[in-house]
């Protein structure tokens, strides 16, 4: 993200090529793009013609400005996963065999009956 005081020169067009080539590489994205966008938003200060012109030479296509994206996020963000992902994902780390006998036998002596979120923070807990 560019910011005011940022340089956005052949270099930087440079470094964004070698990190989208490296994701390429890693199979993370299909091919490097030929656009680069600079988001900015409403009151922030857009770069000159010839940041962008450098930039687009190092990044080795174009480079051009762009609105600033604005995602709308769910009220819940649990809701981002699945609900059959965020039952097989545990929440923490697994716990040392003696801290989860006493986590284990402190939950039983607060819900006997088990019924108070069972297998949420831990499976069988």
């Amino acid at each position: 993200e560019w910011a005011p005081g940022r340089s956005l020169g052949e270099d930087a067009g440079r470094e964004i090529r070698l990190t989208l080539s490296q994701l390429q590489m890693q199979g993370l994205i299909e091919s490097v793009p030929r656009h680069c966008f600079v988001w900015v938003a409403d009151e922030e200060a857009a770069p000159t013609a010839e940041e962008l012109g450098a930039l687009g030479i190092g990044f080795g296509g174009t480079a051009a400005v762009a609105a600033k994206p604005a995602p709308v996020l769910p009220a819940k963000m649990s809701q981002l996963l699945p609900a059959d992902v965020r039952a097989a994902v545990t929440v923490f780390q697994p716990q040392a065999p003696a801290v989860a006998a006493l986590t284990k036998r402190l939950k039983e002596s607060f819900d006997p009956v088990g019924v108070l979120n069972s297998g949420r923070m831990y499976a069988g807990v």
